[in-house]
């Protein structure tokens, strides 16, 4: 994730979340910069976090984050659509049978539409 990434890419499902005015900006702030200093460590290279983040988005059934960290997994980090795959097959033993199944749905949907858009296949 070389160049900043803003919640609304990241975490979609925030931006439609129903938050109080008051708060809203500096939670956004908050998630972009602590999200941003959490990927620029480098104690574990960024294709290590890119399988951990979809691993957990899927374990957590985080949809919305998961098909924008599928996108920059594919795009920018390079991963192949057998490794995001695997990932998420992997959630399986941990996680349960339905949620990887609904992070699988959510990944290949993903991945069809970044080959339509000529993407990384």
């Amino acid at each position: 994730m070389d160049e900043k990434h803003t919640v609304k890419q990241i975490q979609p499902e925030l931006d439609e979340l129903v938050l109080p005015q008051e708060i809203r900006s500096d939670l956004f702030e908050l998630v972009e910069t602590q999200g941003q200093a959490l990927w620029e460590r480098t104690q574990i290279r960024r294709r290590e976090r890119s399988l951990i983040t979809l691993a957990v988005c899927s374990a957590l059934g985080l949809h919305g984050t998961l098909r924008e960290h599928v996108r920059l997994a594919l795009n920018e980090i390079g991963l192949s659509r057998e490794e995001v795959c695997e990932a998420i097959y992997h959630v399986t033993f941990y996680a349960g049978v339905p949620q990887a199944i609904n992070a699988l749905h959510t990944a290949a949907k993903q991945m069809d539409n970044a080959v339509e858009q000529g993407g990384n296949d």
